[in-house]
């Protein structure tokens, strides 16, 4: 079986829920990390049903979007001027 597929046939990001084994490798974050997540978090981006947590895939990305922090165009710039400094 392919990693990026399930037995239907599907793959991974055309999947609604995902369940932790399968969030892990999709967005390459340790199944226990996820886990832990998806157990304390209020409903926003995981269900508990039956006897496992499913991760709703485009909810969880746009909560990992929000972690991201944006810098300003000073930073950016700072910060590629010191990546190409460093290249040379």
């Amino acid at each position: 079986m392919e990693n990026n597929s399930n037995m239907q046939g599907l793959k991974l990001q055309d999947k609604y829920l995902l369940t932790i084994k399968e969030a892990g490798a999709y967005f390459n974050i340790g199944t226990k990390k996820i886990r832990r997540m998806a157990e304390s978090n209020d409903g926003m981006y995981a269900l508990f049903m039956c006897n496992r947590y499913l991760i709703i895939r485009h909810k969880f990305e746009e909560y990992l979007d929000g972690l991201a922090v944006p810098c300003s165009e000073d930073e950016d710039l700072l910060l590629n001027e010191k990546y190409n400094n460093s290249i040379q």
